[in-house]
């Protein structure tokens, strides 16, 4: 969710982003203030990716009330082996990526908000997530792949809802799914039979 995450909305960091207001002639921007963004900052506290990226983005405010309507973030990347080896080496998804010579990422993240209940208050309606990897392995070989993801958003509950506690990915203690007790001879072995694993 754009608005719990992006930089570009903290308060404090926007600071560091070039804005500027679009203009637009047709109908389906009217009643909408677009400002475009981009950062020259590439660290992970602007971009939240944990390599160098460019960042940059549009947001869409409804003129009358200015709620968000519409965010749209791109992260574009190009990193060589060495820069690969630097930022995957202790991630996750090392394994793809460690035989790559050069790497290209792409990605789109599209967030719409809207007041659907008629209530003045503008909900998460939609999400979609495109992603656009190149790699170049130690052969020459290109691989391409491409993800898209959409989420709709519907039968909203505001009333007697429960919060959801909140669990870091790697909270050892409890895992995030089950909320089953971290068992560490388990995952000890574990890790210790599939090093691959390992971050």
């Amino acid at each position: 969710n754009a608005i719990r995450y992006a930089n570009i909305l903290h308060k404090r960091k926007y600071k560091k982003f070039k804005l500027k207001f679009e203009k637009f002639k047709d109908i389906a921007h009217e009643g909408l203030y677009v400002i475009a963004f981009e950062t020259e900052r590439n660290k992970w506290n602007y971009t939240n990716r944990p390599y160098p990226t460019r960042y940059s983005g549009k947001i869409y405010i409804n003129k009358e009330n200015f709620a968000f309507v519409k965010v749209i973030e791109n992260w574009e990347t190009k990193l060589n082996h060495e820069e690969i080896e630097k930022y995957f080496k202790n991630r996750y998804d090392y394994t793809k990526y460690k035989n790559s010579n050069f790497l290209i990422k792409k990605e789109e993240n599209i967030c719409y908000y809207a007041d659907n209940l008629g209530d003045g208050k503008y909900y998460a309606t939609k999400y979609f997530n495109r992603s656009f990897t190149e790699k170049l392995d130690d052969n020459n070989q290109t691989e391409l792949s491409i993800l898209e993801l959409n989420s709709d958003l519907y039968n909203y509950e505001l009333n007697d809802t429960e919060d959801i506690e909140y669990f870091q990915y790697n909270n050892k203690k409890e895992n995030v799914l089950n909320r089953v007790k971290y068992d560490n001879s388990f995952w000890t072995t574990f890790y210790k039979n599939n090093p691959k694993f390992i971050n």
